[in-house]
């Protein structure tokens, strides 16, 4: 332990002070042990509880950003992404989206466009358009 580290033993709690008077929190549980980051301002930063089915992440604040000089890469079984407001997905090359299952897209409405070049659209079998109005060339 370095120096300046202080550590408080509570029933089933562990508390190490960290530079910047954050500190680190290790509680132990009957199932699982968890590790809390808390910030300068006494707010949660870093969450890890480890379980039997492996580490659960958490991670407070006002934003986050992962960022790689290489690749990155997300590997699960499912994957779900929420925003609970706006979401936005850039790139500087191309995007492909590929599913060896059925591709399904909805919102309220949705705008296709192409800044140069075309749309094209190709199908092993029909191609069905269904509206209220097909309008083409307007």
């Amino acid at each position: 332990m370095k120096k300046g580290q202080e550590i408080v033993k509570a029933a089933n709690t562990k508390t190490v002070a960290l530079v910047a008077k954050q500190k680190l929190v290790i509680e132990y549980h009957h199932l699982s042990n968890v590790l809390n980051i808390i910030g300068s301002d006494g707010n949660l930063s870093l969450s890890i509880q480890i379980t039997k089915a492996g580490p659960v992440l958490k991670i407070g604040g006002e934003a986050l950003t992962i960022q790689a000089e290489g690749n990155l890469a997300i590997d699960a079984e499912k994957v779900s992404i929420h925003s609970r407001k706006d979401m936005a997905l850039t790139t500087g090359g191309n995007i492909h989206i590929e599913a060896a299952g059925d591709l399904y897209s909805k919102s309220r409405a949705q705008m296709i466009t192409a800044d140069l070049g075309n749309i094209d659209i190709k199908a092993n079998d029909d191609v069905k358009l269904d509206g209220e109005r097909i309008r083409l060339n307007c």
